[in-house]
């Protein structure tokens, strides 16, 4: 597993031009590029080096402005050709309970506000970045959800966000729909009572999921959009053998991300021996 994202890290350095990287180890499989909006404002023109803050907790996470490691990265003077993708845990709460949860982020105090967020969009695409990916927690827990991804499509930013759908109503989707690109909702298994027993959801969310992929499907037609539908699935000893094929077509899933469950140390390795897929 580590190989794979090392040859991934090091490939976006190369093309960012990054010559040197102080590397700080988190609690999870990934680091993060998240980061004290002050020292976001200079122009990536310059050529000294620029310091972005490092969060703490796994993969990425909602930035604190209070005691998080740095990463020194060098912004590279002109950005050809880049699709790169930064994950912004702009909330730490959760509505569920998820038993596999890496992102628990006991250590962050508090949100960013409103206009310290902008701030950070506004770093994101100075500094080559393509699009942002809004996750959590749960990113529909934050009130400011919409009105950054209305920022960022105003910047020029692609927009998506990663949700349990579970606060995804239609007036949210109706008052900020047009400002997002991509959806993806995380579900687990087609079987409601394996979904609750791991905490994903109270036993109704396969039908939540469906229900938030017709409400894009619904504006897409209305509104003469284009939000991609995503699907997320964490694979585990439960439901590694689950045919997800017709699901995926009947919903209209353009794109489906699947994860191995991972041991993360100090998050999740309590209950993993009871989710972990062996190699065979």
């Amino acid at each position: 597993y580590v190989v794979p994202k090392l040859a991934l890290l090091l490939t976006v350095m190369r093309k960012c031009k990054i010559d040197d990287l102080q590397f700080h180890q988190t609690n999870g499989n990934c680091s993060a590029l998240l980061t004290d909006v002050k020292l976001w404002e200079s122009s990536p023109n310059e050529s000294k080096p620029k310091t972005f803050q490092s969060a703490q907790v796994p993969p990425q996470t909602t930035i604190s402005v209070d005691s998080i490691p740095t990463v020194t990265i060098e912004a590279p003077n002109e950005v050809e050709n880049q699709f790169l993708t930064v994950n912004w845990h702009l909330e730490k709460d959760c509505n569920y309970k998820c038993k596999f949860c890496y992102a628990h982020f006991s250590e962050v105090k508090q949100n960013l506000d409103l206009e310290q967020g902008k701030k950070l969009l506004e770093a994101f695409k100075a500094n080559g970045f393509y699009k942002v990916n809004f996750a959590g927690g749960e990113p529909l827990l934050n009130q400011n959800l919409g009105k950054y991804l209305k920022h960022a499509k105003e910047i020029g930013l692609k927009t998506s966000i990663i949700t349990n759908a579970s606060q995804m109503t239609k007036s949210w989707l109706m008052g900020f729909g047009r400002f997002i690109d991509q959806i993806g909702v995380s579900c687990d298994s087609l079987n409601d009572e394996i979904n609750k027993r791991l905490g994903r959801g109270f036993g109704q969310h396969v039908q939540v999921t469906k229900r938030a992929f017709q409400r894009v499907r619904e504006l897409n037609e209305t509104e003469g959009l284009n939000i991609r539908i995503k699907l997320n699935t964490v694979v585990m000893r439960q439901t590694f053998t689950e045919d997800w094929t017709d699901f995926i077509r009947e919903n209209g899933v353009v794109r489906w991300k699947i994860f191995k469950v991972l041991r993360i140390e100090g998050e999740n390795d309590k209950v993993y021996d009871d989710m972990a897929l062996t190699d065979d």
